[in-house]
């Protein structure tokens, strides 16, 4: 299925490809509590519905950050922001989120979703700066310690 890929207006944020799935691989375990499988980052890569973009500290180097997503009926599901430990609080994931959202716009989604800990008091500062507004929990989501997810959604501002 051909899809449309909105133009970046930061040249280190692009789409994602079978050549990211190594740093992708060291970035999930470097940052995540459960690290998803390489099978699974690699699956994220090709299925219809689905998209990985990839943050770099430059234009041609190693992504240090991604998003993979979800499109799910009318809005783009997150699946995971996870950036190296090293480049956090350096703005790859608010480049990444916006670049969702103009990913999101060009598609014609109405919404961006996402399910964030309760405890990820950073990462609800950023959702909330970037347009976010909590409109539910998920009690229990997270299997790890039972914590309860905040739902957060945007609405997409269309081109």
């Amino acid at each position: 299925m051909e899809r449309p890929e909105a133009s970046s207006p930061d040249p280190s944020v692009r789409h994602g490809t079978v050549d990211d799935l190594d740093a992708m691989v060291v970035i999930e375990r470097s940052a995540s509590v459960q690290p998803r499988s390489r099978e699974l980052l690699a699956s994220e890569l090709g299925r219809d519905g689905e998209g990985v973009l990839v943050a770099s500290p430059a234009p041609s180097t190693t992504p240090v950050a991604f998003l993979s997503f979800r499109i799910v009926h009318d809005e783009a599901h997150v699946v995971n922001v996870a950036t190296q430990p090293a480049h956090r609080r350096a703005g790859h994931a608010t480049r990444l989120l916006t670049q969702l959202h103009a990913v999101a716009a060009e598609r014609g989604l109405r919404y961006l979703r996402l399910e964030v800990r309760r405890s990820n008091i950073a990462a609800i500062d950023l959702y909330q700066r970037l347009g976010f507004q909590t409109i539910g929990v998920r009690p229990m989501y997270y299997g790890d310690n039972d914590e309860d997810a905040f739902i957060m959604l945007r609405r997409v501002e269309l081109r």
